[in-house]
């Protein structure tokens, strides 16, 4: 006996777990054209773990560069996204500079 007692499901919950209840600021974009987006992410977990859907999008699509034959829907979850980021990214830096009284500085 090698000593290791694994139950069904460990890797799942310590490696890829689906559970993001105690998890912030995350954006999972999934792309309808891909073939792996049955295994994402498709739905709001809370206000700020988001599901972004791109109906015309394949792997990847949103993180590359603009194209001016992108997608509409493409170049509207890049904008999500950037909204997104700058909503959070504000929020902190408030945070900080109430906490800290310095609003130079972004604190992680």
């Amino acid at each position: 006996s090698s000593g290791i007692n694994a139950e069904y499901g460990d890797a799942s919950l310590n490696y890829w777990s689906a559970d993001f209840s105690a998890a912030s600021n995350i954006i999972f974009s999934n792309g309808l054209l891909d073939p792996w987006h049955a295994g994402g992410v498709l739905e709001d977990v809370n206000p700020t773990v988001k599901a972004i859907i791109i109906a015309d999008g394949a792997h990847h699509l949103d993180l590359r560069g603009a194209n001016k034959d992108d997608p509409d829907s493409v170049k509207f979850a890049r904008t999500q996204e950037v909204v997104l980021i700058r909503h959070w990214l504000n929020q902190k830096e408030k945070k900080n500079s109430a906490k800290n009284g310095s609003e130079d500085l972004i604190h992680f």
